[in-house]
């Protein structure tokens, strides 16, 4: 396990050691959730959900934003 001691700064700033950053690869405006849990503060990436869809649900999906579409048009 990689751990470092940092120091909070101004504001409540956290800088994230290089290492950290590059052993995880987060750059600037990587979105990260804060969880308190007890006494503790964990931080991790926020990685997006993956939903994997039936083509015939797309198609529905495309079909009612078609729908839609027209009818704020009309």
């Amino acid at each position: 396990m990689l751990s470092k001691t940092i120091r909070l700064g101004k504001k409540g700033t956290i800088v994230i050691p290089k290492e950290i950053r590059d052993s995880l690869h987060l750059s600037e405006g990587t979105p990260l959730v804060l969880e308190v849990r007890g006494s503790e503060i964990v931080m991790r990436p926020l990685l997006p959900k993956r939903v994997k869809l039936r083509s015939e649900e797309i198609q529905k999906i495309v079909r009612e934003a078609k729908r839609e579409e027209l009818r704020l048009e009309g």
